[in-house]
């Protein structure tokens, strides 16, 4: 259909992949048996700790209304 991506009839993860490479957050390593094998960058990993720490700040919130 007109007006979509590209992107639109994949994976979801293929989709968050490329952007996640695009981002700087994970790095392509080799391809296995159709498979691609990522790492996560040292951006990707502070990016994740930030996330984990707002998470967690969140679940602290709630519990405190609870």
């Amino acid at each position: 259909p007109t007006g979509y991506s590209s992107c639109w009839r994949c994976c979801p993860c293929m989709c968050a992949n490329a952007k996640m490479e695009k981002d700087g957050l994970i790095r392509f390593l080799r391809e296995e048996e159709k498979r691609r094998i990522y790492e996560i960058t040292q951006l990707g990993q502070e990016i994740l700790q930030m996330e984990c720490k707002r998470i967690q700040r969140l679940y602290q919130i709630i519990r405190e209304e609870a």
